[in-house]
């Protein structure tokens, strides 16, 4: 997935990025990256296709991998200036790269059904870790 970072200029900002056991595997931001604009590709364990120029590669160890995005706010003065960095971060498949009409699929949530789920948990077959599981390197 790339991973797109609008210029911050020099407004603090962090973009952890955590596998499936929630360990950072990078974390983009003014401390570590710098305020500039950039763009990131996060690739799986055992990707082997090529890394388009003027992008950061940044290795996964799990398929998964999830961002939890802080960008610093002086106040509500401050909040126009905030949104105008939220709205120029973009994530999308390294595919769409370069695509501005691009748009993610629309995803309409069930929340009936999430209720559902939920009361039928007592019921439901437990998780179970399975040969697909990515084993948790050792530290």
């Amino acid at each position: 997935m790339i991973v797109s970072v609008p210029d911050t200029d020099g407004r603090y900002y962090l973009l952890p990025m955590l596998d499936m056991w929630t360990d950072v595997i990078a974390s983009p931001g003014w401390r570590t990256t710098g305020t500039g604009a950039q763009t990131f590709l996060v690739t799986p364990p055992g990707w082997t296709g090529t890394v388009p120029d003027g992008v950061t590669e940044l290795k996964a160890s799990t398929p998964y991998t999830w961002i939890i995005g802080r960008i610093k706010t002086d106040g509500p003065a401050d909040y126009d200036a905030v949104h105008k960095i939220q709205a120029g971060l973009k994530l999308m498949p390294l595919s769409q790269m370069g695509n501005d009409d691009w748009k993610p699929a629309p995803t309409k949530i069930d929340s009936r059904r999430r209720h559902e789920n939920a009361a039928q948990g007592a019921r439901s077959t437990p998780w179970r870790a399975t040969s697909t599981s990515p084993t948790r390197p050792s530290c």
